[in-house]
């Protein structure tokens, strides 16, 4: 009787996608599996539009690279450098399931996010009376605030003027 022996074939990205989505599904939150197999999902896509292999084991760094710079072009950097890293898991669980012997993004840089200046209140505007309030028929006012909600009429020297009660 003659022994067959099977030759390992790489899978196509998308079979892959459908166990790493398993995969997800047991190990990840919802919220963080529909980013993962989002930005799964755009690779596959773009290489597929590129003419470029979509076999796993064929899929290079310049490869993903590619699909790096097409996005840059498309969303914020905060944006990409989360679908950057949620690539980054995808290959290294492909590679921990030895579908792939190394992953294209081995020695991949994440990409740069700039930091956002938060804008900063200056004293004198802190003060300022952001809202008038004049209580309402039937709302009571106080001294001093009793619980969250509660609101306040300040003046531009800093003093508490009436507070009343949102109920």
């Amino acid at each position: 009787m003659a022994m067959t022996t099977s030759t390992y074939a790489p899978d196509a990205l998308a079979s892959l996608r459908d166990s790493f989505a398993l995969h997800l599904d047991a190990t990840r939150a919802a919220s963080t599996s529909r980013i993962y197999l989002a930005a799964l999902d755009g690779l596959i896509a773009h290489l597929s539009a590129n003419g470029m292999p979509t076999a796993a084991r064929s899929v290079r760094r310049e490869h993903v690279e590619s699909y790096i710079a097409a996005r840059c072009e498309q969303v914020k950097p905060a944006s990409l450098s989360v679908e950057f890293r949620a690539l980054q898991q995808f290959w290294r669980w492909a590679l921990e399931e030895e579908e792939i012997e190394r992953s294209p993004m081995e020695k991949m840089r994440p990409p740069r996010v700039p930091d956002a200046p938060v804008p900063v209140v200056g004293l004198a505007d802190r003060y300022f009376p952001l809202w008038t309030i004049s209580p309402p028929p039937g709302r009571s006012c106080m001294t001093r605030p009793r619980r969250v909600g509660d609101r306040a009429t300040i003046n531009p020297s800093g003093e508490c003027v009436e507070w009343w009660v949102t109920r």
